[in-house]
């Protein structure tokens, strides 16, 4: 009986913290869009058109997350340049 509700008290816990790094990951994808339409619109646009077009919801989350990590790898001096502009909160 103690085992088991242990169990569910660490579901519970766990279930809490992927929430907490859910809205924290949602929060920085819309803090990187709304900082590239803001200071590369034209790159935005590119972006929009060429990798998440048609795209929505979780799909698009994800993709938007795989295009951020790509410019990470192959244009570190970018991402920075965006991650300085982007709000901190």
């Amino acid at each position: 009986l103690i085992a088991g509700v242990v169990f569910v008290a660490a579901l519970v816990a766990l279930k809490a913290l992927s929430s907490r790094v859910d809205a924290a990951i949602a929060e920085v994808l819309v803090d990187f869009e709304k900082t590239m339409k803001l200071y590369y619109p034209s790159r935005w646009e590119r972006l929009e058109e060429t990798q998440l077009q048609n795209l929505t919801g979780d799909e698009r989350d994800l993709k938007l997350l795989e295009v951020m990590e790509q410019i990470q790898v192959n244009e570190p001096t970018f991402m920075l340049e965006v991650k300085e502009k982007m709000p901190s909160k």
